[in-house]
């Protein structure tokens, strides 16, 4: 169902880590103010993860607009954004945390979104 909406790319060239980066900076800077725009003169959003990862597009059939992006970050667990915002029991992570691994990141998408009050009061 979604491949008869949308086309999926991997964005492995310059052009379409352009379009990645910009999907990024309009929704985590200026709709979501996750980010300062001021940081990026550019208008695209990045970090020192991008040069790790696979990055894909999406746009619409219909409209040919972009509206989404995602990244896979492909490093060993300690290196992952994850790593810095969760603890892990190095127990757990036994023969895994040296090897390279992939984090799903900076998942986006232009369309509509739900008011945040929304998931706050399980609406």
């Amino acid at each position: 169902m979604l491949e008869q909406e949308y086309d999926f790319y991997l964005a492995d060239t310059d052009a379409g880590k352009s379009i990645h980066y910009s999907l990024r900076y309009q929704v985590y800077c200026l709709r979501e103010k996750f980010e300062d725009p001021a940081r990026y003169p550019k208008f695209l959003e990045q970090d020192e993860y991008d040069e790790a990862s696979a990055h894909f597009i999406v746009r619409s059939r219909a409209t040919g607009e972009w509206l989404g992006a995602m990244r896979l970050i492909v490093a060993p667990v300690p290196k992952l954004p994850v790593s810095r915002f969760s603890s892990f029991d190095p127990a757990n992570l036994a023969g895994v945390s040296s090897t390279r691994v992939a984090e799903a990141s900076r998942l986006c998408t232009l369309l509509p979104t739900r008011p945040r009050e929304d998931f706050a009061t399980n609406a």
